[in-house]
This record gives C-alpha cells, sequence and structure tokens, in this order.
C-alpha cells in the first residue's frame, strides 16, 4: 500500500492470502505471503512439503493428513492416507480419503 503524509511517499507491505481446498474433505486452508517472499499459517511459517489436518471425517472422525505443494507460483494439496500392515499377512490397509474404509496395498 502506497501512502502520502507530509510530502513523503511510504509504502506497507500488504500480504496475498490463498486458500487451497484440502482434496475432498470440503476443508480449505488459508496460506499468507511474507514481506520475505515466504509463507505463514496462522502465523507460523510454512513451508512446500509441510503436512496439515483436514477436518475430521464424519465417517470415522479421524482427520486426513495433505502434503501442500508449491510448485509454478501454485499451492496444491495431496491427500497422504493413514496406512497399517494387517497383522501377519504383510498386506497393507489404506484409509480411503471420504473415510468409508480401506483398501488393500
Amino acid at each position: 500500500m502506497l501512502t502520502l503524509a507530509d510530502g513523503t511517499w511510504t509504502v506497507a507491505f500488504l500480504p496475498t492470502e490463498v486458500m487451497i481446498d484440502l482434496g475432498t474433505s470440503g476443508t480449505t486452508v488459508t496460506l499468507a505471503t511474507t514481506e520475505a517472499g515466504g509463507w505463514t499459517r496462522d502465523g507460523e511459517s510454512f513451508a512446500s512439503g509441510n503436512t496439515v489436518q483436514g477436518d475430521a471425517n464424519a465417517a470415522t472422525g479421524a482427520a486426513n493428513e495433505y502434503e501442500l505443494t508449491f510448485a509454478d507460483g501454485t499451492w496444491t494439496s495431496t491427500y497422504r492416507p493413514a496406512r497399517m500392515t494387517i497383522g501377519g499377512t504383510g498386506v497393507e490397509a489404506i484409509a480411503r480419503e471420504d473415510g468409508s474404509g480401506y483398501d488393500a496395498g
């Protein structure tokens, strides 16, 4: 923002905010630019590759995790499913994003 006071121009930094949708969860997060060229979330430093939790899933009560990536001037989110090994089988259960169950992997 440019301001003229007493014959002197001053410039104040105005952060830009972006909202990122977290997959199909219906949750969004807001990031803001910093004067130094970085990003913040809720006033804390935030970088590409950081993860965030979505809102609790109505079906399971658990929150999904998403990795946020900044590339070519755009933020994207990628669902990071919870994974667990099914005892004694070596088969991995992978949580579905919609909370409807698991897929075998």
